[in-house]
């Protein structure tokens, strides 16, 4: 029984058990009221029924008893002799013309006036505690009014107390019905519920974690009513989500492992459009920007080709060939990138450089004069290396040209312009192992690069043109001066966004 209690109090905490408990409660009340405010006032009227009763058998036989003289005096003193016996507070006996003959006791409120015309007549005072009645009574053969004054206070009293026994009976019945109903819809329909929502929770806060059949299913075996339909139809439910779960699971682990394929695809496409193109045009053609085209006032190229390569490469097998070139270009890529140019494209064993295209350089002309030195001491050096007799001529200029990708296939970043055609004719027209500079390029550099004087030659496609040898610093550049080289380098590649290898 103890648990039956406990059981019951562990419902009421539920939402939905209070809320039934609620109800059960109040429509037992509303009912009971409807049922006690008639029943109080049935009782009220015997109660009243009962005290007029009183009344009329305590007055009755007070003119009677007064003998044949019916006077004040005699009526007061029988009258007084009456009232000891019974609740008769007080009384007026009147005429039947409506004279006063006398009164006794307390003064009824009620006179002839408000009685004549009626042959019965009541009234309650305020409080309840008198009531007055009006009756004609006869003696020595004529007809008399009296008003009688009755104490009430008991019907008051009595309805009270039967007010609160019938409310304390409604109050136990009320309780136990309550109780009742609740241990009858507990284990039928509130238990039931509870479970549900409970698992309800649960699979919402963790889908496809419950495989089996819940708790709360147990409840619907041998059940043919809607909620059993209900608890099967959710653990049906409950079944579908798990699968549609695992399908998610394993669309999401697939989609995951293609997202990744298509992040590392990207990636490696990325790095080889890097390898091909600048990093600002890539970034461009990424946007849509097609074709691209800029001018640019003033950049030094340079053309390199290594001498005698071609017939090099009939004496050599074909793979070491590739091999020597590849090492060659690898050192000058290296050298591109410490000095901040832009590699633009290798024809052959021919090999072409900008600086301050596209993006902008300190001093693109002196940073592509130190690379042309080390190109040409690199191959000096290799050449000692390998005992191949490699000689390279490079050809140097500035001026405005025109940069951009053109074309639907095997885009390349590529420059046009006389800039660009003069300095290739600096490299073709040029003596092997030397660095040749057009006077363009001489004055730009002459207060800091020895150079040697080649006269004028004849140019093809540009006539007679004044040309320099570059020889390299007039002084080896200090350590302060290195560094300041390096560093405007470092600056100007963060700022291009050009990546190493």
């Amino acid at each position: 029984m103890l648990n039956g209690f406990t059981s019951i109090f562990n419902l009421l905490n539920a939402r939905l058990s209070r809320r039934i408990a609620l109800w059960v409660f109040i429509s037992i009340v509303v009912v009971e009221a409807l049922i006690l405010l008639p029943s109080a006032y049935r009782r009220e009227r015997e109660l009243i029924q009962h005290l007029e009763d009183v009344g009329v058998a305590s007055i009755s036989p007070l003119l009677r008893l007064c003998g044949s003289q019916i006077t004040a005096p005699k009526i007061h003193q029988v009258a007084q002799q009456l009232m000891l016996e019974s609740r008769v507070e007080g009384g007026h006996v009147y005429t039947e013309e409506g004279e006063a003959i006398a009164y006794f006791g307390e003064v009824p409120e009620l006179n002839f006036n408000h009685v004549k015309n009626s042959p019965s007549v009541r009234f309650r005072s305020r409080d309840g505690n008198r009531y007055e009645m009006s009756m004609w009574t006869e003696a020595q053969g004529k007809p008399y009014l009296v008003i009688v004054r009755l104490d009430s206070s008991q019907i008051s009293q009595e309805i009270k107390a039967f007010i609160i026994r019938i409310f304390g009976l409604v109050i136990l019945i009320c309780i136990f019905v309550t109780l009742a109903t609740l241990a009858a819809l507990a284990p039928a329909v509130i238990a039931p519920i509870l479970k549900l929502r409970k698992a309800l929770i649960a699979v919402g806060e963790s889908p496809g974690a419950f495989t089996g059949d819940l708790d709360c299913l147990a409840l619907a075996k041998n059940r043919r009513d809607e909620l059993g339909e209900v608890l099967i139809d959710f653990n049906r439910m409950n079944h579908q989500i798990n699968r549609y779960f695992k399908e998610i699971q394993e669309s999401k682990k697939e989609l995951e492992n293609l997202v990744a394929e298509v992040e590392s695809a990207r990636d490696q496409s990325e790095k080889l459009l890097l390898n091909i193109l600048p990093y600002t045009i890539a970034q461009q053609l990424k946007q849509g920007v097609y074709p691209i085209a800029e001018s640019f006032p003033n950049a030094t190229v340079l053309f390199a080709d290594l001498v005698g390569f071609t017939q090099l490469s009939t004496e050599v097998p074909a793979v070491e060939v590739v091999e020597l070139l590849n090492k060659i270009f690898s050192i000058f890529d290296q050298l591109a990138q410490q000095y901040a140019v832009e590699k633009i494209k290798t024809i052959g064993d021919a090999y072409m450089v900008v600086g301050g295209v596209p993006q902008p350089h300190p001093d693109c002309t002196q940073a592509i004069a130190q690379m042309a030195l080390d190109m040409q001491r690199e191959v000096r050096q290799l050449a000692a290396e390998t005992g191949i007799p490699l000689t390279i001529r490079i050809g140097i200029n500035n001026g405005p040209v025109v940069a951009g990708v053109i074309g639907i296939k095997k885009f390349i970043y590529d420059l046009w312009g006389d800039t660009v055609n003069t300095a290739s004719r600096m490299e073709s027209h040029g003596i092997p192992g030397q660095i040749q500079v057009s006077e363009v390029t001489y004055f730009l550099l002459r207060d800091r690069f020895q150079f040697e004087s080649r006269g004028t030659i004849n140019v093809k496609g540009k006539g007679m043109m004044k040309t320099y040898l570059l020889l390299g610093w007039k002084d080896e550049p200090t350590a302060e001066l290195k560094l300041t080289t390096s560093s405007s380098i470092g600056s100007v590649d963060a700022a291009s966004g050009i990546h190493g290898p």
